[in-house]
């Protein structure tokens, strides 16, 4: 393991994906320990030089989105930098809890109250950064961390649009997104899609919150497009009957493939899930005003599960 980035003093590996890895490190400087995320490749031909090159553009496009954003429930970005050989790294706030993905693996369905108040949260991060000309495309249960202390924190910008940049990344025909999570109009043209499209993939994500299952599924990418495109998601009710019908009304709108038939802004859809607080179960001690589960984590977050960049 390295012992110094940039400025920073290496303490321990704390995620690992195909593409990079985070480090836990000490900014000597302030005295603050930080998350650094980096690119990491393997040292073959296995990627290639273009495949690269959209890695890094991946990453940089990350760092810009992050910077523009100053939001409690967004996280924050410290710094950004390369090495004299070459490595590109970002420094971000050090987190300690739990993604939602993480928590779904444990805990599935999670409890609705949960659900409400970290949904809320999820709402008022994206409307604040659709507000500043982001959309972010990749919204999913792995990319919205649960700090400890009851607060959720948005994630990963990493295929985010950003309004006043290039459009070198969404060029027509190309999917970026989740594609379990992704609406209709994103699986069609990545670069044409509006604040609505991350409305849909919030909806998706509570979906599954909520029942422990996606709504659509296929023995194959074909397969599942066409779910997507074309079938009727089952109420979620049907699956976990403690989802009462206002609740199902408002994941259902937001999963509408009409884009129009959706909440206009995630500020509205917030509203809605507001009058909701208080409905539905969980019976653990209370954290930020929702049921917590599994006790205490201590575990150290800074970008998807998978620490992908």
């Amino acid at each position: 393991m390295i012992a110094t980035l940039g400025n920073y003093q290496i303490i321990r590996e704390i995620g690992r994906g195909g593409m990079g890895v985070v480090y836990e490190a000490l900014d000597s400087r302030l005295d603050r320990r930080v998350a650094i995320k980096t690119i990491d490749l393997p040292h073959d031909d296995s990627v290639s030089p273009e495949a690269y090159e959209e890695l890094v553009a991946r990453f940089q496009t990350e760092a810009k989105a992050i910077a523009k954003l100053s939001h409690p429930n967004i996280v924050t970005i410290y710094d950004y930098g390369q090495t004299e050989d070459g490595r590109q790294y970002m420094v971000q706030e050090l987190l300690q809890g739990r993604s939602l993905a993480q928590m779904l693996q444990t805990y599935a369905p999670l409890p609705i109250d949960l659900v409400i108040k970290a949904s809320i949260q999820a709402c008022q991060a994206l409307d604040y950064a659709h507000d500043a000309g982001i959309i972010h495309r990749d919204v999913k249960p792995g990319n919205m961390i649960l700090l400890d202390i009851g607060t959720l924190k948005l994630m990963d910008f990493g295929i985010a649009r950003l309004e006043t940049g290039s459009a070198g990344m969404t060029k027509a025909g190309n999917i970026l997104g989740s594609l379990l999570y992704i609406s209709p109009e994103q699986l069609i043209n990545a670069g044409k899609v509006d604040r609505r499209a991350d409305i849909y993939s919030l909806g998706v994500s509570i979906y599954e919150m909520l029942t422990g299952r996606l709504p659509y599924g296929g023995d194959n990418i074909g397969e599942l497009v066409m779910a997507i495109m074309q079938s009727v998601p089952g109420r979620p009710s049907q699956i976990n009957p403690q989802v009462l019908q206002p609740l199902e009304d408002i994941i259902l709108r937001a999963m509408s493939k009409e884009a129009d038939k959706r909440f206009a802004r995630a500020s509205e859809m917030a509203q809605a899930l507001n009058q909701l607080s208080g409905f539905g179960g969980g019976t653990g001690p209370r954290v930020g005003g929702a049921t917590q589960i599994g006790g205490s984590s201590s575990i150290a977050m800074a970008g998807t599960e998978e620490c992908d960049p």
